[in-house]
């Protein structure tokens, strides 16, 4: 990704590639509609102090992500350390959107009707985005990081690992119907690739966690920055959401 010497670009990078396109569009809509009611404010005699609201939301919003800027802190993880800025953010982005419809009604009324079937088509993006990656919406990357699917390539997706529960689930469905690869003693030793007391209280009977890879039995590997394919096996299924790997479940070689 981004160096350790670049925190501008990296926290503008990971806001942009997380946010969806509805907000970012709204917010680069902030910036002029801001800078006219302001403009206008100011005009007629009042003042910055006299318009607290704005500028408070604003501030908000947009200065906890200056200060990472500036200040460079450790950023783990990157995005989870500003999230509680976006409920100001979408706000400014609802805020600039009415602005906008307001001003295409006075100026360009042709083409009110056009932004309205826009806006609709925006706001049903991340609306499906939700459905299809249920219950994992954390995956989410926008089209600047070319979906999910391609940036689970390039970046950290799956962080939780959440899918440990639904891949011990699903595995023990597929030896019921594959007991051939139990092996004789009827314990499933398996490896999990990843915070395994997530998974812990999930096993069911007979399934025991192992920490040696040439013992275990089977694989659950997180696909976290991509450490699966240090791990060589026979996959018998994954976890996956829009083209996007999760969890994938393998067979010791």
């Amino acid at each position: 990704m981004w160096a350790a010497d670049a925190p501008f670009y990296y926290t503008l990078w990971i806001f942009g590639i997380k946010a969806t396109e509805l907000l970012l569009i709204g917010l680069l809509l902030l910036l002029p509609f801001t800078w006219l009611r302001l403009r206008a404010h100011l005009a007629n005699g009042g003042s910055f102090q006299s318009s607290p609201a704005l500028v408070v939301l604003i501030l908000g919003g947009f200065f906890p992500l200056l200060y990472l800027t500036l200040t460079a802190p450790a950023l783990h993880n990157g995005a989870r350390h500003f999230l509680f800025t976006f409920p100001a953010l979408c706000v400014c982005a609802a805020w600039a959107y009415l602005e906008f419809g307001d001003w295409l009604r006075a100026h360009r009324p042709s083409m009110w009707r056009l932004a309205q079937i826009g806006f609709g088509l925006l706001l049903l993006l991340p609306i499906f985005h939700l459905v299809k990656l249920q219950p994992y919406q954390y995956i989410y990357f926008n089209s600047l990081a070319g979906g999910s699917a391609s940036a689970m390539q390039r970046y950290e997706g799956e962080y939780w690992f959440t899918s440990s529960k639904h891949a011990i689930e699903q595995l023990a469905a597929y030896l019921e119907k594959s007991p051939e690869l139990i092996p004789a003693d009827g314990n499933v030793d398996i490896l999990i690739l990843g915070p395994w007391q997530v998974a812990e209280p999930f096993l069911p009977d007979g399934f025991r966690l192992s920490s040696d890879a040439s013992k275990a039995d089977f694989f659950i590997l997180n696909t976290q920055m991509r450490i699966h394919e240090r791990f060589e096996g026979t996959e018998l299924f994954r976890i996956e959401r829009m083209g996007a790997p999760i969890c994938i479940v393998s067979k010791r070689d």
